[in-house]
């Protein structure tokens, strides 16, 4: 497993992969998106923590969601998001640390929070903040079986999942291809 990496860290691989580039479409996560989304209700405001560089919200857009707020760290991911993807007053990108955030003043919303989780070491605090601050707002996120240099940790099975965030209520986890997906309500 590899360490916690810095933003500019994040701005490199951003800057140099042609696999973030592409249109959501072409993604490897799209069928893991496809699945994620058909359950969000596109009435309700969407927070993507750790959104990249806009692909999941370019997808978004397209299935008729307006409100929607994506942050990440990289300014390098959300210059490309806001290339890609329309942005309007409601419908946003934000760079900020996942920890100085104000989720409170967000209001009631549907998280998503897929494939950031494994990439920082207070995860479970990340979790309590949300908790804290968007409290019984559905949540889904995703988290790899496989290693990476990028990654602080990863899952070989559904209750690794389980026992890492026992405190989401109603989670329903599920294997999807080299991930795992848990569903429930912070």
């Amino acid at each position: 497993m590899g360490k916690e990496q810095p933003a500019s860290y994040y701005d490199r691989v951003y800057a140099g992969s042609e696999g973030y580039k592409r249109p959501y479409q072409k993604s490897h996560y799209f069928p893991m998106w496809q699945s994620i989304v058909s359950k969000l209700d596109k009435n309700k405001p969407v927070l993507d923590i750790g959104c990249g560089t806009g692909q999941l919200a370019s997808y978004l857009w397209d299935k008729g969601f307006r409100k929607y707020i994506g942050i990440d760290f990289s300014k390098e991911a959300i210059a490309q998001a806001r290339k890609t993807t329309k942005e309007t007053e409601d419908f946003r990108f934000i760079v900020t640390d996942l920890f100085a955030m104000d989720y409170k003043s967000l209001g009631p919303c549907q998280v998503v929070c897929l494939e950031t989780l494994e990439h920082i070491a207070k995860d479970q605090e990340l979790i309590a903040e949300l908790q804290f601050s968007l409290p019984y707002c559905p949540i889904s996120l995703s988290v790899p079986t496989f290693d990476d240099p990028a990654h602080v940790r990863y899952f070989r099975s559904l209750k690794d999942v389980e026992d890492r965030f026992p405190t989401i209520q109603n989670a329903f986890v599920r294997p999807f291809s080299k991930w795992i997906i848990l569903e429930g309500t912070l």
